[in-house]
C-alpha cells in the first residue's frame, strides 16, 4: 500500500500505473470481477506487525477501482484509490492510499458493500 498527501498525487501514481500496464503487458481477454467498488468503505490494519485492533484500523472509501499488470509478475489484478477517513490513525497526514486487491484482503479487517442485496428466490 501506499499514501499520499493529495488526491492529484494519487491519481497521477494511478494513472501512470495504468498507461505503462496497457502498453507494456495487455490485459487477458477475462479478468475477475472486483471485490471491491467504489464508493465501498473499507477498514484495514496499516502495518504487517499491527494487531487486528478495530480501534486501530485505517478506513476510508474507495473512489477509483483498476485493473492493471501486477508489476514482476505475469498476473493482473485490481488496485483500489482510497480516501483515507480523517479520524484513521494516519488521517492528520495521509489522505489518500492505493492498494492492490490481494494487499487489501490480506490486511481487511471490515467492509462495508453498497451492492444492492440480490431478491430470494422461491
Amino acid at each position: 500500500m501506499r499514501g499520499f498527501a493529495d488526491f492529484d498525487q494519487a491519481w497521477k501514481a494511478m494513472t501512470q500505473e495504468l498507461v505503462a500496464a496497457w502498453e507494456n503487458n495487455p490485459p487477458p481477454t477475462q479478468q475477475s470481477e472486483p471485490r471491491f467498488r467504489c464508493g465501498e468503505q473499507v477498514w484495514w490494519v496499516a502495518g504487517d506487525t499491527q494487531p487486528f485492533d478495530p480501534d486501530l484500523c485505517e478506513s476510508g472509501v474507495i473512489f477509483a477501482e483498476n485493473y492493471l499488470h501486477l508489476e514482476g509478475t505475469d498476473h493482473w489484478g485490481w488496485q483500489y484509490g482510497i480516501t483515507v477517513h480523517i479520524d484513521s490513525p494516519s488521517g492528520d497526514w495521509l489522505h489518500y492510499a492505493l492498494a492492490w486487491e490481494y494487499e487489501l484482503l490480506e490486511r481487511l479487517v471490515a467492509h462495508v458493500s453498497n451492492k444492492p442485496s440480490q431478491p430470494s428466490k422461491n
